[in-house]
């Protein structure tokens, strides 16, 4: 059983199998500079602030890249392609990354963080 019905052309061709495709460079662009970006803000958290704010600053930053897809697919009025990768496959993406990493956070580490911000009395 086949996912994908072949196109009368020809094989079905796929924007992820090959970034260089006009149809699916933007998104692919995006989804690897969001990355990058995760990538590099987890290496700068590490050296500069504390070990505990990595995982709460990545996911947050990989959700925040998530909307930004999500918004992007919307101006640019895409709908869901299944031979296509699209800005809402990479928002779908960023996000599912986020929440998991989201996941592995311990409450008690969180709480820990915040007890060390100074309150405003």
């Amino acid at each position: 059983m086949t996912l994908l019905r072949e196109p009368p052309g020809g094989p079905a061709r796929h924007a992820w199998v090959s970034p260089h495709s006009r149809t699916g460079s933007g998104p692919w662009r995006t989804f690897c500079a969001a990355v990058a970006l995760a990538f590099a803000a987890a290496a700068l958290t590490r050296a500069v602030l504390p070990e505990g704010l990595l995982i709460p600053i990545t996911a947050s930053l990989l959700l925040a890249a998530a909307a930004a897809a999500a918004f992007a697919g919307w101006i640019a009025r895409q709908h869901a392609q299944p031979d296509h990768l699209t800005y809402w496959d990479v928002a779908g993406a960023l996000a599912f990354i986020g929440i998991g990493l989201s996941a592995l956070l311990e409450g008690e580490e969180l709480v820990r963080l915040i007890e060390t911000v100074p309150r405003k009395e």
